[in-house]
């Protein structure tokens, strides 16, 4: 669907783009929305970002950092881990 009445956008310092309230309006971004980002043949394509995706990118972002434990063999091997870490945390 093309749009007859295209509104200009501007490139700001920092490339920060202005939009104009009329197709911000015309959206449901609100201030705060996490928004990905593609560009194809030169144009640039802004979509919301689901819960799904932000817990996935966050999830991503832990094991990034380390933030992870195991891996383990079974089950049984996972539980005996997390007792051991829970006896740690309360010894100190």
């Amino acid at each position: 669907m093309y749009h007859i009445d295209m509104q200009m956008v501007m490139v700001k310092n920092k490339y920060l783009l202005e939009v104009p309230a009329k197709l911000w309006r015309e959206t449901k971004f609100r201030v705060g929305d996490s928004l990905k980002a593609d560009v194809k043949k030169g144009k640039i394509t802004l979509a919301a970002q689901s819960e799904i995706d932000r817990s996935i990118a966050r999830g991503l972002e832990d094991i990034r950092k380390g933030h992870v434990y195991g891996p383990y063999n079974s089950g049984e091997e996972a539980v005996k881990a997390l007792h051991r870490l829970v006896r740690q945390r309360q010894s100190r």
